[in-house]
Parts: C-alpha cells; structure tokens; sequence
C-alpha cells in the first residue's frame, strides 16, 4: 500500500510542470523505513 503521509502543496509552473512548495513524505509500504522524502523546489509533470 503506498500512501501521501503529508499533503503535497504545488504551485503550477509554465507547460503543466509543477513545483513542490513545501517538502514531503510518500510511504511506499506500511514499513516506516520505505519513506520517499521529496524536497522543497522539487519540480515535476
């Protein structure tokens, strides 16, 4: 089960890329040691 932990806060940029304003967590299993930490400045499609 993969699952937010925290809300992901985007601001839209030019040609639908999206760029995180805040930093946060993405579980990709209930194990605590499979946490994706995604940065602030993060820019994504």
């Amino acid at each position: 089960m993969s699952k937010f932990t925290t809300p992901a806060i985007l601001e839209m940029l030019d040609d639908y890329r999206w760029r995180l304003v805040e930093p946060f967590e993405f579980w990709l299993t209930d194990n605590p040691d499979d946490v994706i930490y995604v940065p602030e400045g993060y820019v994504t499609d």
